[in-house]
C-alpha cells in the first residue's frame, strides 16, 4: 500500500521549532541527493548592483512509500530567490534544488514531523548549495560577489 503525504513551506513564516518533531525524522533519515534542477539569473552588461533587498525561501515537499518494504523516498524542492535594489539592473536569482532522502519507516511520522524535518533539517542541507550559487554567479557576472548569510535555528533551539 502506498501512503502519500504532501506539504508547503514558506507562507506566513516558518514553523515554531519542534526539536522533537525534527529528531523524529532525521533519526530515520538518509539523505540520497542535492540537486539543482532550475536557475533564472539575469544581469546587464553594466550593473553595479547594490546589497540585496530581500531573501524568499520556500519549500514544496512530497512522499510516497511502500509499507511492505518499510522504508520511503522523501523529495523536498525548494525555491529560493534573491532580489536586488529595485534600481539595479539585475534580476533576480532564483534557483529550485530537490533534496532526496530515503527515510525508514515513514508510515509511523506524522504529516507535522514531515513539515518539521522540510523547514529545519532539509533547508539546513540545502542552503550550503545555495550560499555558493549565489556566490558564484554574482562574482561570475561581474557583479559585486554576494555572500549569503548561514542558516541560523532560533535563539535556545536545541536538538534535531
Amino acid at each position: 500500500m502506498t501512503q502519500r503525504h504532501e506539504g508547503e513551506t514558506g507562507h506566513g513564516g516558518p514553523p515554531e521549532r519542534d526539536p522533537a518533531a525534527v529528531s523524529r525524522v532525521a533519526s530515520r533519515a538518509d539523505l540520497n541527493s542535492i540537486t539543482l534542477m532550475q536557475l533564472a539569473f539575469s544581469a546587464s552588461q553594466e550593473s553595479n548592483q547594490e546589497p540585496f533587498d530581500s531573501w524568499v525561501l520556500g519549500a514544496k515537499w512530497g512522499f510516497a512509500h511502500e509499507d511492505k518494504d518499510g522504508a520511503g523516498l522523501l523529495e523536498v524542492f525548494f525555491t529560493l530567490s534573491i532580489t536586488f535594489d529595485d534600481e539595479s539592473e539585475v534580476d533576480p536569482l532564483t534557483a529550485v534544488y530537490r533534496a532526496r532522502y530515503t527515510v525508514d519507516k515513514p508510515g509511523e511520522l506524522s504529516k507535522q514531523d514531515f513539515d518539521q524535518f522540510v523547514h529545519w533539517n532539509a533547508a539546513f542541507n540545502v542552503w550550503p548549495y545555495w550560499r555558493e550559487l549565489v556566490h558564484t554567479m554574482t562574482m561570475r557576472s561581474d557583479l559585486r560577489p554576494v555572500v549569503a548569510p548561514l542558516f541560523k535555528m532560533p535563539a535556545g533551539a536545541e536538538g534535531g
